[in-house]
């Protein structure tokens, strides 16, 4: 019998800007697998910057799998700020195509300052009864400061706009603290929230990146893996890109094979990551693969490598330092050890807690240390494997999103 079977015609809609990363990867299993509900995504457009222009695009999932698509493809080049400042339109104007002739639901969710802000509109348009803000993530606001954060540039004009973007997502930030219920994904974020001034009336703290612990167990016990670098997600220097690659000439004198494999980035990022490899003569140990759109086929790339890197930078103003951070847990799903940074996010040492985490210092030569000798010592390997399993039992999607779903059922 199913879980949390209440009532076989509700409805969930769920609102991201990122399709395919968690939690709606998990979340939406579980909902087809062990409730009645009947789910709905909707996925607004964010920045895609491309050589040939910018692209917007958004669609809508209904609980049939019929999809409908808003595109908007500008085959030009935009500055980078006019690009977000479009992105902000076309979000609104997808929000409001998108919800066209889709009946009432029961509970949405939205991920994201500005996904609770759609879900807060649509209650007060009577188009959802209640509504739930998914809140995985902080704002480059650190003492009262706002942080540079979405434009890079020496420019006082440019960064200027910079902290107005910032300052429109603590608006919406705001309003969407005031939804039915904030589903908060660490007590970090809370704290930061609180911080600044910003207080929700009714509120949980549960995870939201998680994975599936079978999963897990099955691409742990691959036999065949090569000495493999892995690293998914976002091509910067706060998530440890420069890093790694700086440390490969030093693991090269001890492992001649050894590789790198990136996924994730858009092609200017990758362009770019590329070039800097090629100054540091290592282009011959990376293996740039770009964006991924699904998630699976990204987790099968990395699921042959041994090691996974999450070398988040450990300062104060990354905001990754707070959030919830899925790299880590893609790591596990993909059976992989981990590698972090001392004080890096928390689950670092959650992982750490249960073996299938190494903390080490954030520079190239303490990642190349360990990364030799991980690689070299097969009993110290074996070991890793064994907290992987560990912590893929606990991080778990079906025992996280039940209380999840206790906590929405609540609501209604």
């Amino acid at each position: 019998m199913p879980i949390n079977n209440i009532n076989t015609q509700r409805k969930i809609l769920y609102v991201v800007n990122f399709y395919g990363t968690p939690p709606l990867n998990f979340f939406s299993k579980y909902i087809r697998e062990t409730t009645s509900y009947n789910l709905s995504i909707m996925k607004l457009p964010s920045v895609s910057l491309s050589k040939d222009g910018i692209k917007y695009e958004s669609f809508f999932i209904d609980e049939s799998g019929g999809k409908e698509y808003v595109k908007i493809n500008i085959p030009t080049y935009l500055p980078n700020f006019v690009a977000f400042f479009l992105q902000y339109f076309f979000n609104v104007y997808s929000a409001i195509k998108l919800m066209n002739r889709k009946g009432v639901f029961d509970v949405a969710i939205g991920e994201t300052s500005f996904g609770s802000f759609v879900v807060r509109a649509y209650k007060l348009f009577g188009l959802v009864n209640k509504t739930v803000f998914m809140n995985g993530d902080v704002l480059p606001i650190f003492n009262r400061k706002i942080e540079p954060y979405y434009l890079n540039s020496p420019s006082w004009i440019i960064r200027f706009i910079d902290r107005a973007f910032v300052f429109l997502q603590l608006v919406l930030r705001r309003i969407g603290a005031k939804n039915d219920i904030v589903w908060y994904a660490n007590e970090q974020i809370r704290e930061w929230d609180l911080e600044n001034g910003i207080i929700s009336d009714n509120w949980f703290v549960l995870p939201a990146v998680v994975i599936d612990e079978k999963e897990s167990r099955k691409n742990s016990v691959r036999n065949e893996r090569k000495n493999t670098l892995a690293y998914i997600g976002r091509l910067d220097s706060n998530a440890g890109v420069d890093i790694i690659l700086e440390s490969l000439p030093i693991i090269r004198k001890r492992i001649p094979n050894i590789k790198a494999i990136f996924v994730g980035g858009n092609p200017v990022a990758v362009e770019k990551y590329i070039k800097i490899s090629k100054e540091k003569n290592v282009e011959d140990c990376v293996d740039f693969r770009g964006f991924v759109e699904n998630t699976e086929d990204a987790i099968n790339i990395i699921s042959s490598a041994k090691l996974g890197i999450a070398l988040y930078k450990p300062d104060i103003k990354n905001v990754s330092m707070y959030a919830d951070v899925s790299k880590p847990k893609e790591y596990l799903r993909a059976g992989l050890p981990v590698i972090m940074p001392l004080g890096g996010p928390s689950v670092g040492y959650e992982l750490s807690k249960v073996g299938a985490c190494i903390l080490v210092d954030y520079d190239p030569v303490s990642l190349a240390n360990t990364c030799v000798d991980v690689l070299l010592n097969e009993k110290r390997y074996d070991d890793l494997l064994i907290g992987v399993r560990v912590a893929a039992k606990k991080y778990d999607y079906r025992k996280n999103f039940l209380h999840v779903m206790d906590k929405i059922n609540s609501l209604i």
